[in-house]
């Protein structure tokens, strides 16, 4: 499994038309610490767990390519 990168761009077409649940993090791994940790902690212990076979694990970067998407969803800051 892996961590997909969510954009405002592929947003539409990886998440909402997927037949696949989604588990969605918004991050601001250029500056937020805790997003980091949350982030390592996605890709080294949780993507490895039998979980990842059946949902979908992304992450959206709030401060530059998800801006858009982040403002729909309401986040408003990190963490």
């Amino acid at each position: 499994a892996k961590l997909h990168e969510i954009t405002d761009q592929n947003f539409e077409k990886e998440v909402i038309q997927s037949k696949k649940n989604w588990s969605v993090t918004y991050s601001a791994l250029s500056y937020c610490q805790p997003c980091r940790i949350l982030h390592n902690t996605l890709q080294h212990e949780i993507l490895k767990d039998d979980i990842a076979k059946t949902v979908n694990f992304g992450t959206v970067a709030v401060e530059d390519r998800g801006i858009n998407i982040s403002g729909l969803a309401g986040i408003r800051a990190v963490p």
